[in-house]
């Protein structure tokens, strides 16, 4: 692998790095627990998927996935505290809002729903998100309908 090829799976890394170490701290909460879960997992997903993937694609693709689901994601847990003391439907609506841009932005298309679906699947689940997502997309999805 080439310095190039290596510093362009910087983003990626970074972020999966951050997600190993804060599932590793037995200090951290539950929540960052849990968001760090779906992240392994999420990044997991797109690195397995993109495995065919010529490797400079490949590279810049899980770069720009990885920044833009964790802007999604920061994104969505401010919405989700912005609301607090607000009626209960204002809350379901930003869930729904979230949950939907990645339900209807795929990547890869994957067929196997219960293997990219298993956190909106699950209850009590603080990131609700398809596996399958096109994190561009659904953070570009959100923005427009956040206007």
């Amino acid at each position: 692998m080439t310095a190039t090829q290596s510093n362009a799976q910087e983003v990626f890394n970074s972020v999966l790095e951050s997600a190993q170490n804060a599932l590793k701290d037995p200090v951290q909460n539950f929540s960052k627990t849990q968001i760090a879960k779906f992240k392994i997992d999420a990044l997991n997903y797109l690195k397995s998927q993109t495995s065919k993937y010529e490797s400079i694609k490949r590279n810049d693709l899980l770069d720009i996935q990885s920044y833009y689901m964790s802007e999604f994601i920061s994104k969505y847990l401010t919405e989700i505290i912005c609301c607090e003391g607000q009626p209960d439907s204002v809350k379901k609506a930003i869930v729904f809002l979230f949950v939907n841009a990645s339900a209807v932005c795929p990547l890869f298309n994957d067929k196997d729903k219960d293997k990219i679906n298993k956190y909106i699947n699950s209850d009590k689940q603080l990131t609700p998100f398809c596996l399958d997502t096109d994190w561009k997309k659904a953070f570009q999805f959100v923005n427009k309908a956040m206007e």
